[in-house]
């Protein structure tokens, strides 16, 4: 069973809460079927990515994401492999 983002994941790796995570309860993803976020190899992201482009909370679920590595899942509009790219350029820049 697929949780919505900002919900921990059974493969989210645990690392202590930064901050507060009242930012899930304005998410826009709760209004809709979290499967979405979660699309099968070979299926688009393009529902979830509509989703979020529309959500308040964007910027918050994808820091939320980006330091907890969430390993699956769409996440503030970002897929897992433009999460990890987004990661590694920001690693490269520093």
């Amino acid at each position: 069973m697929s949780a919505r983002p900002g919900i921990a994941q059974r493969k989210h790796n645990p690392q202590p809460l930064q901050g507060s995570l009242d930012w899930q309860n304005q998410a826009r993803c709760l209004e809709v079927n979290p499967e979405i976020f979660f699309p099968e190899k070979g299926w688009t992201a393009e529902p979830a990515r509509r989703v979020c482009q529309g959500c308040e909370v964007r910027i918050q679920c994808l820091t939320y994401a980006l330091n907890h590595t969430e390993l699956s899942g769409v996440w503030g509009a970002k897929t897992e492999r433009e999460r990890r790219d987004l990661q590694r350029r920001t690693k490269e820049a520093i």
